[in-house]
């Protein structure tokens, strides 16, 4: 089987080449050298056992390296009101949690989903820290789904940055 490969003058840095240079001189002969713009590319004889070894590395580092987004979960946005400006609209990621019963606005991100937050614990928040029952539902919902939360109460923000959340501050809309 016959392979080429390039010499190691040129590319001895790459990790690749050193691994295949590392089984290939055990057993590789040297048929020809082609020299491509003053780079010199050597044309191995390979056994068969040894062409498999070096095919499958370097066949599997680029489609492993292709599957890994897949499999990688974006953590979902959650906040507390549904009327946004196009500035705020483009901080969110793919998937937005807003609580069910909140006011809708004429700008909305895509991937919105209405969420009916766990009342209990929605309920212990907003008594507990004196906070607004939104931005309550927010955190609770926050809380579940392990998402960032976007709350556009100080107190509120306060209180989710003291339970460990990725809070971030979102000043209320001005009309």
């Amino acid at each position: 089987m016959t392979r080429f490969f390039f010499s190691a003058k040129h590319f001895s840095y790459i990790s690749l080449y050193s691994f295949i240079n590392v089984v290939t001189s055990k057993s590789a002969k040297v048929v020809k050298v082609v020299k491509v713009v003053k780079l010199n590319i050597n044309v191995v004889k390979l056994k068969k056992e040894d062409a498999v070894v070096v095919s499958t590395y370097v066949a599997l580092i680029p489609s492993l390296a292709m599957l890994t987004p897949l499999f990688i979960r974006f953590r979902p946005d959650v906040v507390d009101r549904a009327e946004f400006s196009l500035n705020e609209v483009l901080m969110f990621r793919r998937i937005v949690y807003i609580p069910d019963k909140c006011k809708i606005g004429k700008i909305l991100p895509g991937g919105v989903t209405f969420v009916v937050p766990n009342e209990e614990l929605a309920r212990d928040i907003h008594e507990r820290f004196d906070i607004p029952l939104r931005s309550a539902e927010a955190i609770a919902i926050a809380i579940e789904q392990n998402g960032r939360v976007f709350l556009s109460d100080r107190n509120a923000y306060d209180v989710a940055l003291s339970l460990g959340l990725d809070a971030h501050y979102l000043p209320p809309k001005t009309s």
